[in-house]
Parts: C-alpha cells; sequence; structure tokens
C-alpha cells in the first residue's frame, strides 16, 4: 500500500484562496480535497465565497475580515477546477458590509451567496444561550467515519476533516434504523489546525446526512445553505450536531450546530437539501458488515421485482 502523503498544515487555506484580477474579480481552483462524490463540498465553497468577499472589502478600506452570516444557492454543481468569482458590496456600515459573491464556471454561475461581514469580539460572552451542545462521548470514544462513494474508494474529504461519531447516532453504518433523524459527533481539521471564522463555515456541512438514521439510501447535496457564525473557537474539536426536522421524499429540512468544547455555540447553520441515488457511509472496521446488509436489502429487492415482473406477464397473458 502506498503510504497517504503528508496533510500540509496549511491546507484549507490554500484550498480556499482566491486571487484578485481587479474590480471585485477573484480566481480561484477548486480543489479536489473538498469533494462529495468528486463534487466541491457545499459548505467549502461558501468558504470560497467568504474569501473573495472579504478580500473585496479590504481592497476597499474596509476593515470587516470575519464573516458573521452567509447564505448560498447552489444553481449547479461546479467542477473541481478554475473558477471565476465576482463580488460586489451591497452595502458598507460601520459594524457590518453586505457582499454578494457569485462562484462561475464556463461563464455559467453555480453559487449565488449574500455574506454579512464584521468583526467577530475577541471576548463573546453571552448573557444567555438556549442552545446547549448534545451529549457526545468523548473523541476516543467515538467511531472514526469514512464516506465510501460509489466506485468503492473512500471520500477525498475525509483526507482534510476528521469524524468521529457517537455510536448511539450511527446505527445506518451497522444495518439500524433509528427513530430520530440525528447524526452527531466530534470534527476537526485534520492536522489538528484551528477552526478561524472561514473553516466554520465548511464545518457546518460536514457530517453524514442525518436522514442516513431513519433509512434513507439517498445522498442529500445541498440545494441551499445558510451559516452563522457566533465566535472563534479555541483549538481543538468541535461538537457537532446535525438533525434532520421536517424529511420528506423530495426535500429536507436540515438544522446543524458547531459548538466548542467549552460547550459554547460557535456556528450555527439551516440549509434545504435535495436526495439523489445511494452513497454509502460506514464506521471504520465495519465495511464487511455494512456491505453484506445492503447486499441482503439489494437482494430482495431484486427478488420482489421479479415477483412483480412475472405477476404482469401473466396479467398479460389473460387479456
Amino acid at each position: 500500500m502506498i503510504p497517504a502523503a503528508p496533510v500540509p498544515p496549511d491546507h484549507f487555506d490554500a484550498a480556499t484562496a482566491v486571487e484578485p484580477l481587479g474590480a471585485g474579480r477573484f480566481a480561484t481552483s477548486l480543489d479536489e480535497h473538498y469533494t462529495i462524490l468528486g463534487k466541491p463540498n457545499g459548505g467549502y465553497l461558501l468558504a470560497v465565497a467568504a474569501r473573495a468577499a472579504t478580500q473585496h472589502l479590504a481592497a476597499e478600506g474596509i476593515d470587516h475580515p470575519h464573516c458573521l452570516a452567509a447564505s448560498a444557492s447552489y444553481v449547479r454543481t461546479p467542477e473541481v477546477g478554475s473558477a471565476d468569482l465576482k463580488a460586489e458590496i451591497r452595502r458598507a456600515g460601520r459594524r457590518i458590509s453586505h457582499v454578494s459573491v457569485t462562484i462561475s464556471q464556463g461563464g455559467e454561475v453555480a453559487v449565488e451567496a449574500l455574506l454579512s461581514c464584521g468583526l467577530l469580539a475577541p471576548d463573546d460572552t453571552v448573557h444567555h444561550d438556549a442552545i446547549v451542545p448534545p451529549p457526545v462521548p468523548p473523541p476516543e470514544e467515538c467511531e472514526l467515519a469514512m464516506i465510501v462513494e460509489s466506485d468503492g474508494t473512500v471520500s477525498s474529504l475525509l483526507d482534510r476533516i476528521e469524524l468521529r461519531l457517537d455510536p448511539a447516532t450511527s446505527g445506518y453504518a451497522r444495518g439500524e434504523v433509528a427513530q430520530d433523524a440525528e447524526v452527531r459527533g466530534w470534527v476537526r481539521l485534520v492536522g489538528e489546525r484551528p477552526f478561524d471564522p472561514f473553516s466554520l463555515l465548511l464545518a457546518a456541512d460536514t457530517l453524514p446526512p442525518a436522514t442516513f438514521q431513519i433509512g434513507s439510501q439517498g445522498w442529500v447535496p445541498t440545494i441551499q445553505l445558510s451559516v452563522y457564525i457566533r465566535g472563534i473557537p479555541a483549538p481543538g474539536w468541535l461538537v457537532a450536531r446535525q438533525h434532520a426536522r421536517t424529511p420528506d421524499a423530495q426535500d429536507v429540512d436540515v438544522e446543524s450546530l458547531a459548538h466548542a468544547q467549552d460547550q459554547r455555540l460557535k456556528g450555527h447553520g439551516r440549509r434545504l437539501r435535495h436526495p439523489i441515488p445511494f452513497v454509502a457511509v460506514q464506521i471504520e472496521g465495519r465495511a464487511d458488515e455494512y456491505i453484506r446488509h445492503h447486499a441482503k436489502r439489494l437482494r430482495s429487492l431484486i427478488g420482489d421485482l421479479a415477483l412483480v415482473h412475472g405477476w404482469a406477464l401473466r396479467r398479460l397473458s389473460l387479456l
């Protein structure tokens, strides 16, 4: 086996870097390591847009270096590789500036984002916090997640993000079906690079789909994502929770939370997702069990189809 190449400590900064071209235009190269099914992750794309927004503000002499809130619609799925960005300041204020950013490829817009930027205070003391972190065992007692794509390879996103899932919410990987559409666990950047306001946008979109827990076999790409950044966490793990609030056959409304180890909320995301065909997410060490379970389900489905086909032929013979 060829050993994996070491991950550079500035991997996220390099992957989200944008090159200014003047007049609010930027160029970038969408990184292959921040993908699911070979397509750039939605939170990663939002972080790239935030880079363009804050750099454009700085070029205009506006000191709003942090993204406080961001909302994006994913008009079409971009590919890995070169992309163009256009940033426009919608309003520049004393505390908050609003910037629109588009990400395009081949002259077609793929992502449209609106970002509110400002300056996060170093002391983010709050007087009231009604959102408490979920109960999650320590990272060493959680299970290392793998995202297995349709060709059997492990997703490249996990070359850059380490996920450890709470065993209580990873039953889907063992063929179990739960009552609640919720996944929770720990997340950090590989190499223990601290999270910042840019990478928190990525953290809001890294957990496996919560709908896996209730038996869904479809991947659910993000079609709209909104993230609020509440503060800069101390170095270390984040406690992440994703809960599907109104799953149905057409769309899924998902809420995600990211707490620092001091139990303070640092990122809060809401998104609308749309199911597409199956991709497997499994727990390290349980691949054979997972494959056997789904092979059994597939054989059962094929058998049911065969029975329906035979019934249809018999009905036609009576006509």
